[in-house]
């Protein structure tokens, strides 16, 4: 973790202690490292296959995730170097709105934003208001999670799985990393 709480290394327990050089930094087989940058972050693995044509080779998949207002951005690409990269996928998923001006329907109310935080902590994620909220919880490729409705004060909201997710309070939001 970095002192902002985002996940820089994830490490696979079930793979040998297996190393791979790449522009003179050491990867563990198997293992994720994470690098983060303004409106996004990357992921970068490597791993052992057999490839048909070239034999035992080491495969490195990088994965970019951008976010924007409008949605999110994959691209995936795959190296057996580690300098020369092909696309295996791009994606993109938008974002829906539903019950505003996007759609031609008015909100049902008008929600002010009030004074909120959320958080992480082992298995849920707490958020604090001082007002009532409805609160949604989105993973990291966006797909909804869960929404619930808060009252005033501290609330404990499972989730299913650890990770980092993305909670909106009313009209505020933030990034949250449970454990």
């Amino acid at each position: 973790m970095d002192e902002w709480n985002r996940m820089i290394y994830s490490k696979n327990l079930n793979t040998p202690d297996e190393y791979i050089e790449l522009k003179g930094k050491q990867y563990r087989v198997g293992d994720s490292y994470y690098t983060y940058f303004e409106g996004g972050f990357s992921v970068v693995s490597c791993s052992k296959i057999y490839h048909v044509t070239l034999g035992a080779v080491d495969r490195w998949s990088k994965t970019d995730r951008l976010f924007s207002e409008n949605g999110i951005l994959m691209n995936v690409y795959f190296s057996y170097d580690g300098e020369q990269w092909d696309v295996y996928e791009k994606s993109e998923s938008l974002y829906a709105y539903v019950g505003n001006d996007i759609t031609g329907h008015e909100p049902k109310e008008k929600t002010v934003s009030s004074e909120s935080e959320a958080y992480g902590i082992p298995g849920a994620i707490v958020v604090t208001t001082k007002d009532n909220a409805e609160v949604t919880v989105y993973n990291i490729t966006g797909s909804i999670v869960k929404i619930q409705s808060v009252t005033a004060g501290a609330t404990r909201i499972d989730v299913p799985q650890r990770g980092l997710f993305f909670v909106t309070v009313n009209n505020n939001s933030f990034k949250v990393f449970v454990r």
